[in-house]
C-alpha cells in the first residue's frame, strides 16, 4: 500500500455529517477476527453506532481464532457468529459472507474502527450513481493508542468508468474497512481466493474493479491501525 506523503501533528477536522440515505436499506458487515475479543468489541461498537436513519446492520463474524470468548463478544453485539476452521483472513469472510442477507456488503478488519461518518455518505452515492458497484471512502491511520499520523487517504481518486483499476494495479491497496459493495456484485463476482497467502481483499477489489464502475466518498470513515516497524 502507497503511503500519504503529508503528515499531520493533529487529528483532522471532521468532515460534515452525511445525509441519510433516501431509503431504508441493510448493510452487512462481515468481520474476520482471530483470538483478538478485545479488540473485537471495540469494532463491533464502532459498527452498531452507525445503525441509523432507516439503515439496519447485519453483522457477521468469522471467527478462525481459538479463544471461546470471542462468540460471547460477538453475540453481545447481535452479531451472527461462526466458527471457522479453515485459517486465513479470506476463509474467516467467505463463511460469513455466504450468510449475509443486506442490500449492500461491507467489511471491517477486527483491530480497526468505524467513524460515525461511515456507511451513510457511501449509500448516498450508490443512489445517486446507480451503476456503481462499490464505493470507497478514506481512512485515518493510527497507532495502537488510535493516535492518527497521516492525514485522511487517499485524499482524492479518479472517478468515471473503471477509472480506479489502472490504480490500483499500479499500487492503490484499498482498504477494505472503507469499502461497501452491492450485493448483487458480491454474487457475481464470487468469493476471495483462500489460496492466496496475502492481499485477497485487494485481488477481490480488483475483480470488482475491472468489471464495475467503483465511486469515492472523500469522508474518513475508518481508523486503521498500523502495526509497529
Amino acid at each position: 500500500m502507497a503511503s500519504p506523503t503529508n503528515s499531520l501533528n493533529k487529528p483532522p477536522e471532521p468532515a460534515p455529517a452525511s445525509g441519510p440515505a433516501t431509503r431504508p436499506c441493510k448493510v452487512s458487515v462481515v468481520v474476520a477476527t482471530i483470538d483478538r475479543p478485545a479488540l473485537l468489541r471495540e469494532a463491533l461498537a464502532s459498527i452498531r453506532a452507525v445503525e441509523r436513519d432507516g439503515v439496519a446492520i447485519e453483522i457477521l463474524v468469522g471467527d478462525t481464532g481459538a479463544l471461546p470468548e470471542t462468540k460471547a463478544v460477538a453475540e453481545a453485539f447481535g452479531a451472527i457468529y461462526r466458527k471457522v476452521d479453515k485459517p486465513g483472513c479470506a476463509a474467516g469472510r467467505n463463511a460469513v459472507m455466504r450468510l449475509a442477507t443486506g442490500d449492500y456488503i461491507a467489511f471491517l478488519d477486527d483491530d480497526d474502527l468505524w467513524t460515525d461518518d461511515h456507511v451513510h455518505g457511501h449509500l448516498a452515492l450508490f443512489e445517486a450513481q446507480p451503476e456503481l458497484g462499490a464505493v470507497i471512502g478514506q481512512v485515518l491511520m493510527t497507532d495502537a493508542q488510535r493516535q492518527p499520523f497521516y492525514e485522511p487517504w487517499p485524499r482524492d481518486l479518479p472517478t468515471g468508468r473503471r477509472a480506479l483499476l489502472a490504480p490500483m494495479l499500479s499500487g492503490y491497496f484499498p482498504q477494505v474497512g472503507a469499502t461497501i459493495v452491492r450485493a448483487d456484485v458480491v454474487r457475481a463476482v464470487g468469493e476471495m481466493d483462500e489460496r492466496l497467502t496475502g492481499g485477497t481483499d485487494w485481488d477481490w477489489q480488483l475483480k470488482i474493479a475491472k468489471r464495475y464502475d467503483i465511486g469515492f466518498v472523500a469522508r474518513t470513515c475508518v481508523l486503521f491501525q498500523q502495526r509497529p516497524t
